[in-house]
């Protein structure tokens, strides 16, 4: 399939929400064959950035990709570990559904009764029991949900990215400096490609 420019840029733009506030974690070791699959006993979380609350800008087009570029709360951080940079992977925030709460920031997700729900009207939830079902317009008192998946297994990890080559392999520390080393994300972007 081969997308307009115009339903290329609406899509990148319902999923970007789903990245505020969330991680993004630089791991070692084979990269998982799915963003379903656990990780391995081997992968190793070398650092963590956290995406800002807004966690893209607006996508720009330029052919034949739109793209967004991500934002964080800090643009350095400590790293845990050594190693090599295989992949990174990016899992959302979510917070547990909280009765009579003000949920005024739209796409921002809670788990409640082992689900994912992402907020599509804002609102003040209900007294008691909070989102439930598969439904894409669930009613919470004022707030309005959508379903978004089981809250198990792999269900909070966005996507994984491939992160270097051979000739240019990101390699953070190194045994006798990991704590003492930054990290650095000088860009990160996401963007779908149309014609």
């Amino acid at each position: 399939m081969n997308f307009s420019v115009n339903s290329s840029t609406w899509s990148l733009n319902q999923v970007l929400p789903l990245f505020n506030g969330g991680n993004l974690v630089m791991y070692s070791n084979p990269q998982p064959a799915t963003p379903e699959t656990a990780l391995a006993g081997t992968n190793t979380a070398l650092c963590t950035f956290v995406f800002a609350t807004t966690a893209f800008g607006a996508p720009a087009f330029s052919t034949p990709n739109n793209a967004a570029t991500a934002s964080f709360v800090a643009s350095s951080v400590t790293p845990g570990a050594s190693g090599t940079v295989t992949f990174a992977r990016a899992t959302l925030r979510s917070v547990a559904w909280a009765a009579n709460a003000t949920y005024g920031t739209l796409f921002s997700i809670v788990s409640n009764g082992g689900f994912f729900y992402v907020l599509q009207r804002t609102g003040i939830a209900a007294a008691s029991g909070g989102p439930t079902g598969t439904s894409n317009a669930i009613t919470d008192n004022t707030c309005q949900w959508a379903y978004y998946s089981a809250s198990t297994a792999q269900n909070n990890v966005l996507g994984d990215f491939s992160v270097g080559t051979a000739a240019t392999d990101i390699v953070i520390g190194n045994v006798g400096i990991t704590t003492t080393v930054q990290v650095t994300m000088t860009s990160f972007v996401l963007q779908s490609t149309a014609s």
